[in-house]
């Protein structure tokens, strides 16, 4: 009979077409939209530099955890740069700051011999700080190691010798006596 063949031919287009259209339904839901609302995610944290965490499953969800795991640590590694910087910017314009004083004071002032030795020997001294802490960023850099700082125990004495060396000067100018 040519109907029925008709009705099962159309049968079998129809469920041919529906397993089709739900195959498509399912790649995009289980593997397209997920990718979807990850490239969303990642194009938001391109342009506002926060990360949106958000609910994404299967393989989009675990490569957008390590895009989130990456992002922290991208960002944890660029705090500790800035603090790094800043600090040996800090240690730099410390001992930078004694230089220009007792310059400043070696050009302007009439001084004895003694004194005038003993600004000069500061001066290097304190040049050969930075130099120390210019060398041990550039040993930084180089081996793209964390700055560590090497602990020591002083004595309240060593603190006083080192405090009574830089400041000496400035607090006999200024009438101070340290004690």
């Amino acid at each position: 009979d040519v109907r029925a063949i008709k009705k099962f031919i159309a049968i079998e287009l129809f469920m041919i077409m529906s397993a089709f259209l739900l195959i498509i339904f399912l790649i995009y839901t289980i593997l397209l939209r997920p990718f979807t609302k990850l490239y969303r995610v990642i194009e938001e944290y391109d342009k506002t530099g926060e990360m949106k965490k958000t609910r994404i499953g299967g393989y989009a969800g675990k490569v957008h955890r390590r895009f989130v795991s990456m992002t922290e640590n991208l960002e944890a590694n660029q705090r500790n740069q800035n603090r790094i910087i800043a600090s040996i910017s800090h240690d730099i314009k410390t001992p930078l700051t004694s230089i220009m004083g007792y310059s400043e004071r070696l050009k302007k002032e009439n001084l004895t011999p003694e004194r005038k030795e003993r600004y000069i020997n500061t001066v290097y001294d304190k040049a050969v700080d930075i130099r120390t802490i210019v060398d041990e960023f550039d040993e930084y850099l180089g081996y793209n190691m964390p700055y560590e700082m090497k602990k020591r125990k002083i004595t309240v004495g060593e603190i006083k010798k080192c405090l009574i060396s830089d400041y000496a000067d400035d607090f006999m100018l200024s009438g101070i006596s340290f004690e």
